[in-house]
């Protein structure tokens, strides 16, 4: 299902292949080549969403060498767990779209974002999908990040796949801020990218034609 699933995305919201206008390369590149966003929530918070099992979320952003899309590094600590989320990401005018036209996460209400790709393996030759999520750039200082149900989670000492990982209702939506880009510098190390094979066709290829979009 998942596979399924990210395949149609990939075909039907596509990154936004459009030079001129790829606010996440322009935020990269005003960053320095790297962004760094975090989220602690507090005692007061926690006991107020007794369903949300996330104490702290982290994610930094980084630029493929040709410098379309970006490598993104998630970090979800609970109370006894850290999981992670390696994905590419991509600008697309339609983020959420399907292959039918109908929203992929009915969270999600913003226009244009983030589409991103989550990886399932640690062989880059593997065929096997990760599933699928957005996330809402605010204003480059925020992000929204919208989680499906269930989403390839990666977990351990040294972070390994651990296959579709089913996520609580309160455990989907996380608005992170913008933070110094040491503060996820770790996460590069723990989670690296092998290989230099995507998920899918690159975003902003000159002259192509858009396909797509707490």
């Amino acid at each position: 299902m998942i596979a399924l699933r990210c395949i149609a995305v990939i075909l039907v919201s596509g990154w936004t292949l459009s030079v001129a206008a790829d606010p996440l390369s322009d935020l990269l590149a005003a960053k320095g080549g790297g962004a760094c966003y975090e989220r602690v929530y507090d005692a007061a918070h926690l006991a107020a969403n007794p369903g949300q099992r996330t104490h702290s979320l982290r994610m930094g952003l980084a630029p493929f060498a040709d410098g379309a899309g970006a490598i993104t590094r998630i970090e979800i600590r609970a109370a006894r767990e850290t999981r992670f989320i390696l994905a590419e990401c991509g600008w697309s005018e339609r983020p959420n779209d399907d292959a039918l036209g109908q929203p992929l996460i009915l969270t999600y209400k913003a226009g244009p974002g983030l589409v991103c790709h989550a990886r399932a393996a640690t062989d880059e030759m593997s065929a096997e999908e990760g599933g699928d999520f957005v996330i809402d750039d605010k204003d480059g200082q925020s992000m929204t990040i919208h989680l499906p149900p269930d989403l390839v989670l990666w977990q351990g000492d040294r972070p390994a796949p651990k296959g579709a990982v089913p996520l609580g209702r309160d455990d989907r939506v996380f608005l992170v801020h913008a933070a110094p880009a040491g503060r996820c510098a770790d996460l590069d190390a723990l989670l690296p990218w092998e290989g230099a094979d995507r998920l899918s066709p690159p975003p902003s290829l000159p002259g192509a034609v858009d396909m797509g979009t707490r």
